[in-house]
């Protein structure tokens, strides 16, 4: 239950980690199998529950899936579904409902980083996207990436975040954090050793996306 609690802005929630995120997440992957990987159609599925943040975790996982279709190699030698849109970045601008396209931008630039693309070239996607949610893409990024390549010099993470993400570098910190937590990093319970490197608010704001990280 503490999951629909951490925090009231649905528009910025992190759907990272928690365990009942974790399941309206694999039902949003599971559906992109039974609908052959049909975006709208799956969508239109995670409609069906009552309350938005099962909705969102649920197009999170929908997004996520269909990231895999961008990779050059596709589940190994499986046959390759159709792709709505050459990059995420089209399918995005056809999503209309405001928290998918949340989701939907939350993955724009992670093709980037699973294809073994570099964590700059990421980010810099994401800040070259011209409309609303490119701090969720940057959290992505961040914790699928820049958690990872900096994991030997943590405060290193807080300086690239600083030079590189602008005005959201605070997104960018919490995503390492997240991504510690989530083992991205191979790391073990150093999430708040990273955390408290930082001070005031930006400490509460990272300790805050690590506990609702926890399962």
């Amino acid at each position: 239950r503490e999951y629909w609690d951490w925090n009231p802005n649905e528009d910025k929630d992190l759907l990272i980690g928690n365990a009942a995120a974790h399941c309206f997440h694999a039902v949003g992957h599971a559906l992109m199998y039974r609908n052959d990987h049909d975006v709208f159609l799956s969508i239109e599925n995670c409609n069906t529950f009552s309350h938005n943040r099962m909705r969102r975790a649920c197009y999170f996982g929908v997004f996520m899936e269909n990231v895999f279709l961008y990779s050059t190699a596709y589940r190994g030698d499986m046959p390759r579904p159709n792709v709505d849109g050459k990059t995420m970045g089209e399918l995005c601008k056809k999503i209309s409902n405001k928290y998918a396209n949340a989701e939907c931008v939350r993955d724009l630039a992670w093709p980037i980083v699973i294809t073994g693309g570099d964590v700059t070239d990421a980010l810099n996607e994401c800040l070259r996207w011209p409309y609303e949610h490119k701090d969720l893409c940057v959290e992505t990024i961040a914790i699928y990436g820049i958690a990872v390549v900096f994991k030997q010099n943590l405060n290193e993470a807080i300086g690239y975040c600083e030079r590189n993400a602008g005005n959201i570098s605070d997104a960018c910190i919490r995503g390492v954090a997240v991504g510690i937590r989530a083992g991205s990093a191979g790391l073990e319970n150093q999430e708040y050793t990273f955390c408290d490197l930082l001070a005031g608010q930006r400490r509460e704001n990272c300790w805050g996306a690590v506990r609702f990280a926890s399962p």
